[in-house]
């Protein structure tokens, strides 16, 4: 049977049980040719090949896997590695091994017989691995605060000065801007918001003082320190003002210390000398210093002691001496001399030499009568004496004048207008009816411009509650003047620049009125000198005056009686 053609003889065979999936029937009457030799012969060579390769690659894993690899300790790896930390830290473990052997893994001997782990070790072998932990512990501990504390001491080493330099450098940058913004001419602040200029001023005066302190430019520093400072002394009423002599001991060729001075009862400076007990009067014009008082003269059956205490009120000046008797000196011409009296004083023996001050107040002037306040400090009181009628002493017992008592060992100063005013431990207070009130003297604010405000002095000028009241403030040497109303108000400062010399240690003082309604001057005492300044504008000499020059200063001692 043939089939009619080859496509149908195709669908015969693949509808036969016996063929199998996926091989393709063989066409009957048909076979396939044998390859050819060539083909046969480079399937050979092909195979052979292939092989070889294989055979090789068996060949060099089995090398490789045979040779033995060595491993290296951390330690020797350590210690030939690159980096400095590493072989630190090999010498180190190599030290510990030396030192502390016991903490070292010794290797095991070796022996042929099998290794079993049971899971049991003996205490020894788990002491042993405690140390070695502990060790293992203390050795990277150190390693790591070794490693930190240098890395910082470089670290900080290299960036302090670098600091401190950023730090000048923005602290000058910030008070120039500071400045320029408080003084740009076309804001016109100090007019239109003075309280923004001045916290612009004082930002760059705090600004300055930190460059400064770091060692930032003098002459920049300077420059705009002067700039800022000219404006606050603007805003805070700072005038200055230069010092003259009404009279200077050591010029006279005396040897001198001035203990106390008062405004006398005619207008003139008294003083007391610490040397000979005395006390003097000064007479700038004529240039005098006259003796009014000295210790050693009998007068009513009492010799006179060294002058302590000097106090002046209505035509009197009194003198409270070491021996605790009190005197009443009344000048009777314009020339130095007048009339000692001895004042009776109820239990005025019993003051002792630390009476601080005695002060006369006179509520009536009119009738030459003064009270007298006495700050004892035993006491802890300020005791007050009325006068008697006939102006002869004081006779009545006195009165305490402070309602609590307190500590006055540290006063300095006190004036007295009706209301008390004293100075304590640097603190200015003021005491009505024998108590602290509530007027305080504003703040200023300039602490960064000048030293803290520190007054030793204080000195009334005017009726209560209407005058002003002015403060001597040692550390900056200036005078500061204050409103007695509730408000305290600070009305000017006067700094004394003394071009010929720095100032010396003012033991007391007064102001003292101008007779026009001008500017008051301040007259103080030094150790041997007794000098003035105008607080206010300066006084000019009008075109064409002369000035008479100072006579040669002279101290005059009466010549006492047999």
């Amino acid at each position: 049977y043939e089939p009619i053609d080859s496509a149908a003889q195709a669908v015969i065979e693949a509808r036969r049980p016996s063929t199998r999936s996926g091989v393709q029937p063989r066409a009957r009457g048909k076979s396939q040719p044998p390859p050819a030799r060539d083909q046969r012969t480079s399937d050979a060579v092909r195979a052979a090949q292939e092989a070889a390769r294989a055979e090789a690659r068996l060949r060099a894993e089995h090398r490789s896997a045979a040779e033995p690899q060595i491993e290296r300790s951390w330690r020797e790896r350590a210690a030939t590695s690159a980096s400095m930390w590493q072989r630190a830290a090999a010498r180190i473990a190599d030290v510990i091994e030396r030192r502390a052997p016991w903490l070292t893994i010794r290797p095991s001997e070796p022996s042929l017989r099998a290794v079993t782990d049971d899971g049991e070790q003996t205490e020894q072998e788990v002491q042993r691995s405690r140390r070695r932990r502990s060790a293992a512990l203390l050795l990277a501990a150190v390693l790591v605060a070794g490693v930190g504390g240098a890395t910082a001491f470089v670290l900080n080493g290299s960036t302090t000065e670098l600091d401190a330099a950023a730090k000048v450098r923005e602290a000058l940058r910030n008070a120039e801007i500071s400045i320029n913004e408080a003084l740009d001419p076309q804001t016109n602040l100090l007019v239109n918001d003075p309280s923004r200029v001045k916290t612009l001023l004082l930002s760059a005066v705090a600004n300055l003082n930190l460059a400064e302190s770091g060692g930032g430019s003098t002459s920049q520093i300077a420059s705009l320190r002067t700039q800022a400072t000219e404006t606050l002394n603007k805003i805070f009423l700072v005038s200055e003002t230069t010092p003259i002599d009404l009279f200077n001991f050591d010029a006279a060729g005396a040897t001198f210390e001035i203990t106390a001075i008062v405004q006398g009862p005619d207008g003139l400076p008294y003083v007391i000398d610490n040397i000979t007990g005395a006390v003097y009067r000064i007479d700038p014009e004529r240039g005098r210093a006259t003796v009014v008082y000295q210790p050693g003269f009998d007068l009513y059956g009492t010799r006179t002691g060294r002058a302590l205490l000097l106090s002046a009120s209505g035509p009197d000046l009194v003198v409270f001496d070491a021996s605790s008797n009190l005197w009443r000196w009344r000048p009777s011409d314009g020339a130095g001399k007048g009339t000692l009296v001895k004042l009776r004083v109820r239990d005025g023996e019993l003051w002792g030499s630390d009476v601080k001050a005695i002060v006369g107040f006179a509520a009536d002037p009119g009738t030459g009568l003064y009270r007298l306040y006495v700050v004892d400090p035993s006491a802890r009181q300020i005791l007050r004496y009325q006068p008697a009628p006939d102006g002869t002493g004081y006779p009545a017992t006195p009165t305490a004048y402070l309602i609590s008592p307190m500590s006055l060992g540290a006063m300095t100063s006190i004036a007295i207008d009706g209301d008390v005013y004293m100075t304590i431990d640097g603190v200015l207070r003021r005491y009505s009816g024998g108590a602290a009130d509530d007027w305080t003297p504003a703040e200023i604010g300039d602490e960064l411009l000048r030293p803290l405000l520190t007054p030793t002095l204080v000195m009334s000028a005017g009726a209560s509650r209407t005058g002003i009241v002015y403060a001597w403030d040692s550390s900056a040497h200036r005078v500061i003047a204050y409103s007695k109303a509730t408000s305290g108000a600070m009305l000017a400062q006067f700094i004394i620049n003394d071009q010929s010399g720095p100032l010396g240690e003012i033991v007391g003082g007064y102001i003292l009125p101008a007779a026009d309604g001008g500017a008051p001057t301040f007259v103080w005492a030094e150790a041997e000198r007794v000098r003035s300044a105008v607080l206010g504008l300066p006084v000019t000499q009008e075109p064409g005056a002369s000035v008479d020059p100072t006579p040669d200063p002279v101290i005059e001692t009466p010549v006492p009686t047999p």
